[in-house]
C-alpha cells in the first residue's frame, strides 16, 4: 500500500468517524433536550422569576454534556483536516517526483483537475509548481483532498506506479 493509499484511506476513517460524532451529537443534544424538558418544573420550581433563567436550563449534565460533545466534534473535524492535508501534500509530492515525467500525458487530466483545485491554472507549467510553497497546499487541501477522492483510482495507480 503506498503512502497515498494510506492517506486516503484515512480521510475515509476519519470521514466515517466524524458522521458518527455527528449522529451521536444530534442524539445526545435530543436526550438533553428532552430531560430537560421533562425535568423543568423541577428545575425551575426554585426560581421565583416569570422568566426562566440560564441556570435552569445550564444543568450539570447538561453543560458537561455539551462540552463532551465540542470537544469530540473539534477532535474529529481536527483528524479530518489532518487527513486533507496529508492527501494533499502527499499528492503534490507525487506530481513533482523525477519518476512522474514518463507518465506526465497519461495523466494530464488528472493533474488538471489538481491544479483547478488548487486555485492554480490548469496550464501552470511544472517548474513553477515546483516554486510554489507547500503551505499553499496545506491551506488548499480540502478542495484538493476531493478532487483526489473523486479520482482516487487514477490517483492510486499512479502512485503505484511511481513507487
Amino acid at each position: 500500500m503506498s503512502e497515498l493509499e494510506e492517506a486516503v484511506y484515512f480521510r475515509e476513517q476519519s470521514l466515517k468517524l466524524l458522521t458518527w460524532v455527528v449522529i451521536g451529537s444530534v442524539l445526545l443534544i435530543l436526550t438533553l433536550s428532552y430531560s430537560t424538558y421533562e425535568n423543568f418544573d423541577q428545575l425551575y420550581a426554585r426560581k421565583l422569576s416569570v422568566y426562566p433563567t440560564l441556570s435552569a436550563i445550564a444543568t450539570l449534565p447538561n453543560v458537561l454534556g455539551l462540552t463532551c460533545l465540542i470537544l469530540l466534534i473539534v477532535g474529529a473535524g481536527a483528524r479530518v483536516k489532518r487527513a486533507n492535508e496529508a492527501i494533499a501534500l502527499k499528492a503534490y509530492s507525487l506530481l513533482m517526483s523525477e519518476k512522474f515525467a514518463a507518465y506526465k500525458q497519461d495523466y494530464q487530466h488528472m493533474v488538471s483537475h489538481f491544479l483547478h483545485a488548487a486555485g492554480l491554472p490548469t496550464d501552470y507549467s511544472f517548474s513553477r509548481l515546483a516554486k510554489v510553497k507547500t503551505h499553499h497546499f496545506v491551506k488548499m487541501s480540502w478542495p484538493i483532498s476531493r478532487s483526489v477522492a473523486l479520482r482516487r483510482a487514477q490517483w492510486i495507480s499512479l502512485s503505484r506506479a511511481i513507487a
